[in-house]
């Protein structure tokens, strides 16, 4: 009799805190949505020889328009490829401009 008393008190207590619970769980998932708002990367526009070189909020890379292809990450640097143009965008914000295979100059 005693152990179904336990049992009961239990079952009470730990459906009891489950409202608690779900509410925390859910002020978590919140603030990590808060914070991945927080890391979005600024827009980036720069231009090489009338070559326009863009980068969204979302981090969707284009070359005059046309969308890329990420060919290439590393802890400095990620690269993006479009027919026969590449850039190269540095995570200060610089991106170098390559051209079948070759460095031309840097994007203002």
């Amino acid at each position: 009799m005693g152990k179904i008393i336990l049992m009961i008190v239990g079952l009470s207590l730990l459906t009891g805190c489950t409202p608690a619970i779900d509410m925390a769980e859910a002020q978590a998932q919140t603030d990590s949505q808060h914070a991945q708002v927080a890391h979005k990367a600024p827009t980036i526009i720069k231009h090489y020889n009338g070559m326009t070189i863009k980068r969204d909020k979302l981090g969707m890379v284009t070359i005059d328009g046309k969308p890329t292809t990420n060919d290439e990450n590393t802890a400095t640097a990620s690269v993006y490829s479009s027919g026969l143009d590449a850039v190269i965008i540095y995570k200060n914000g610089s991106i170098a401009v390559m051209r079948e295979g070759r460095f031309q100059d840097w994007a203002n």
